[in-house]
């Protein structure tokens, strides 16, 4: 079921609903040294602590420390 509103794209999709449903999906690319995307990752594991010599995405274990 697909329920579209009054928005051109919805209504689209709804008169060409073979455009959506026949098309393999797009594949997602991302750059993980990207800084937003770094920063969630460091906000996800704020709570959670280093161990000695371990790293972070683009640093090497040197450049994090515990405090």
């Amino acid at each position: 079921m697909l329920v579209a509103s009054a928005n051109p794209l919805d209504q689209f999709l709804a008169h060409h609903p073979d455009y959506f449903f026949e098309r393999s999906p797009e594949q997602a690319l991302i750059n993980p040294d990207h800084l937003l995307i770094l920063l969630n990752h460091l906000r996800c594991t704020v709570r959670t602590a280093f161990q000695k010599g371990e790293g972070f995405a683009p640093w090497p274990a040197e450049t994090v420390q515990r405090r």
